[in-house]
């Protein structure tokens, strides 16, 4: 019996101890109800109104409604949760290692946080260009220079050659040095006469080294008359 007794005793303090703790963690909160100031006392920076306890003006509340936090007044100021940043800088701003910051896939731009942009669409500075290799031109993201915007325009890619194109890499060697207007090409004239010249007969335009070939008829004519004339002294002498 007595053993019973003490087991209830250590029930109801346990009871008492637990309902103790629950009000003292619990205690006011923000937005629970008041009648004057001294109800929300135990929350710093915290006031009745409308018969509620809030925050101060430029405090907002913390995580779990049980402080005032300060709000920032601009980008780089101390903080301990997002909430401080983004209820003055807006939605593109958070609390990164103690310090508002711009949140991921946006950038600062005069002294704000701004949605980085796709191509073709407005933007303020290069660094708001979200794609690879473009820029801001004329207020609008742009590919640069040898590349191209491809797909659902959030990528440039290097500009391919195209049919048709007369590059110097795809013309044969005896066409490189030609003449282009308007998509017409013609060649050149250092390229005509190449090609006139090898339409010419081959005997014409191949240059021979060595000792020339003479006339052979003229050879025999001239061995011939030796061969009289030598015979003649020789008659002679005899």
């Amino acid at each position: 019996m007595a053993c019973s007794c003490e087991i209830r005793v250590l029930c109801l303090v346990m009871f008492w101890l637990a309902s103790s703790y629950s009000a003292f963690a619990s205690g006011p909160m923000l937005g629970s109800s008041c009648e004057t100031q001294e109800n929300c006392s135990d929350i710093a920076n915290s006031t009745c109104i409308n018969s509620t306890c809030a925050c101060v003006q430029n405090f907002v509340p913390g995580n779990q409604n049980r402080s005032c936090l300060p709000v920032a007044r601009d980008l780089g100021s101390r903080c301990n949760e997002s909430v401080q940043c983004s209820t003055t800088l807006g939605s593109l701003v958070g609390c990164f290692e103690n310090e508002c910051s711009c949140v991921e896939d946006s950038v600062e731009v005069d002294e704000k946080c701004s949605e980085k942009k796709n191509i073709k669409e407005i933007c303020k500075v290069k660094e708001e260009c979200r794609a690879n290799n473009t820029d801001c031109i004329d207020s609008i993201c742009s590919c640069i220079k040898g590349y191209e915007a491809v797909g659902d325009l959030t990528e440039c890619t290097p500009i391919s050659d195209k049919d048709g194109d007369l590059s110097t890499s795809k013309v044969p060697k005896g066409e490189q040095k030609s003449n282009c207007a308007h998509g017409n090409c013609t060649k050149s004239e250092t390229t005509k006469r190449a090609d006139d010249i090898n339409q010419l007969p081959k005997n014409t335009t191949k240059t021979r080294t060595g000792k020339p070939k003479g006339n052979g008829a003229g050879v025999n004519t001239v061995l011939s008359l030796a061969c009289v004339l030598g015979t003649w002294i020789f008659h002679l002498l005899v």
